[in-house]
């Protein structure tokens, strides 16, 4: 990726409730780096991982519904490459709109400075907009006056058909109350006094620009030939490449796993049948004779199952993508990069023929991977819950937790909120204490009397379901 100017997707999509299955699908057509939506219309029950692969990392904002008094609407939201190193920016909670920040390192950039990104949908109510827009003013100026030197780039849905642009020069019109006219003219100016330049000229249908891209770095705006929903005649989606920007490439790190699918039982069972266990097995302690035992296992899987080296990040293609799909991505990509570097007209039909192909697969893919999972909840509900995993993205610890108002950012604290929480939940008792009386306790059977033969082990092995994962030692079913 380097050499490489910054691309931005931007649309407002009025709704994507409906439209997350579409949307994703369409999203892995394409290769942006950052692609941020207004208008989503999100809640709390639709994770992130049903909008987004694991590519990007999903920054949202969903609209507080009893503090703006609305049933739906509202909401924006950034998806940024995992590369980038993103962080997010606290702001204020506020009733009247929506607003995302993010921080972009400028070792991500190979840059001087960083790159913030600010999302905001404005509501189109005169009578929230001119309050709505002196707290977006606030906000900006507060980003400014951290840090001078950054970059910026604020993009959103500003809903201000009062104010016109020509030749990238503002001109206000009248045709809002004066209370949004004002405010109109105060952002604008303020805007540009921090040294940021809008560079969205497209317009809609009703000849508005609600949707703006103001920056102080130099911007390309362009109508997108292939948008990832349904256009809204009212806010015509656009792309944006960032000039002058180089991406650092993420190296990612790879841990060798035993791949037990592809080892070699048959070696296996004559190393075990060499072995003498009696003597393996001789030690004064059941701690002894366990460690002794895994010693040998360890050591059989090391010399006889066959090492992969797998990627420690997430997967770089959804679980349900056929390798046809894999290869149709790869060819695309091969064929987009032909077209950008040598602008040759038969480089860009084969890229069109391809973005369609893959599209075609993709959703065949997708298809049969959902009829498979629901046709087997009754039979084989792992495929089900292995879906319901991806679609969390990850069954681990959040990085960040909140117990009584508290954030805890690492594994050691979390854990300390946890040992907090359940201290408070179960209570000591002065009736919990317990003493054992050995001298007037008598059993009648002794471990030592306990008989088990090769039959009843080779029985419950044979019961074994090789399917499932792997226990507490990581071995798998299957070894």
């Amino acid at each position: 990726m380097a050499n490489k100017s910054l691309s931005i997707y931007y649309q407002n999509v009025r709704g994507l409730r409906t439209k997350c299955a579409a949307f994703q699908l369409n999203l892995l057509s394409n290769n942006y780096d950052i692609v941020v939506i207004t208008e989503t219309w999100l809640c709390d029950g639709i994770f992130d991982r049903e909008i987004a692969d694991d590519r990007y990392v999903v920054f949202r904002q969903d609209r507080n519904l009893t503090l703006a008094n609305k049933k739906t609407g509202g909401g924006v939201m950034m998806l940024v490459r995992r590369e980038l190193g993103a962080l997010s920016v606290a702001v204020d909670d506020y009733s009247g709109f929506e607003v995302v920040i993010i921080t972009i390192p400028a070792h991500a950039l190979a840059a001087t400075a960083d790159l913030q990104v600010i999302t905001v949908y404005l509501q189109p109510d005169p009578a929230r907009l001119p309050s709505n827009i002196d707290c977006l003013v606030k906000i900006m100026e507060s980003l400014y006056n951290l840090n001078t030197r950054n970059n910026y780039l604020l993009i959103g849905d500003f809903n201000l058909p009062c104010v016109g642009w020509n030749n990238y020069v503002p001109n206000y019109l009248k045709n809002s109350t004066t209370e949004v006219q004002n405010s109109s003219m105060d952002l604008v100016e303020s805007i540009t006094f921090l040294g940021m330049k809008q560079y969205n000229l497209l317009q809609n249908y009703a000849v508005n620009t609600l949707d703006l891209a103001f920056s102080n770095l130099p911007l390309i705006v362009t109508g997108c030939r292939h948008p990832l929903l349904r256009i809204d005649k009212a806010h015509p989606p656009f792309t944006v490449n960032i000039l002058d920007l180089n991406i650092t490439p993420l190296v990612e790190s790879t841990v060798p796993k035993p791949n037990y699918r592809k080892g070699n039982y048959d070696s296996l069972n004559k190393y075990f049948s060499e072995l003498h266990w009696e003597t393996i097995l001789n030690s004064d302690t059941i701690d002894g004779m366990l460690d002794n035992f895994y010693s040998c296992i360890n050591e059989s899987i090391s010399k006889h199952i066959p090492f992969s080296k797998r990627c420690s990040n997430n997967r770089k293609y959804p679980v349900w993508f056929s390798s046809a799909l894999i290869n149709i991505v790869k060819e695309k990509s091969k064929a987009h990069k032909l077209w950008k570097r040598f602008n040759n007209y038969r480089d860009y039909s084969e890229f069109c023929m391809l973005h369609h192909r893959q599209k075609q697969v993709q959703r065949l893919c997708y298809d049969q991977y959902i009829c498979g999972v629901q046709n087997s909840i009754k039979v084989n509900s792992k495929a089900f819950w292995s879906y319901i995993k991806c679609i969390r993205g990850s069954s681990n610890y959040p990085k960040i937790m909140t117990y009584n108002s508290r954030k805890y950012v690492d594994g050691q604290s979390i854990c300390e909120a946890f040992n907090v929480f359940f201290q408070s939940v179960f209570g000591t008792s002065s009736d919990t204490n317990f003493t054992l009386d050995l001298e007037h306790t008598s059993a009648s059977d002794s471990i030592s009397k306990l008989h088990i033969d090769k039959n009843m082990v080779e029985k419950f092995l044979l019961q074994l379901d090789v399917n499932k994962g792997a226990r507490s030692d990581s071995i798998p079913l299957l070894f």
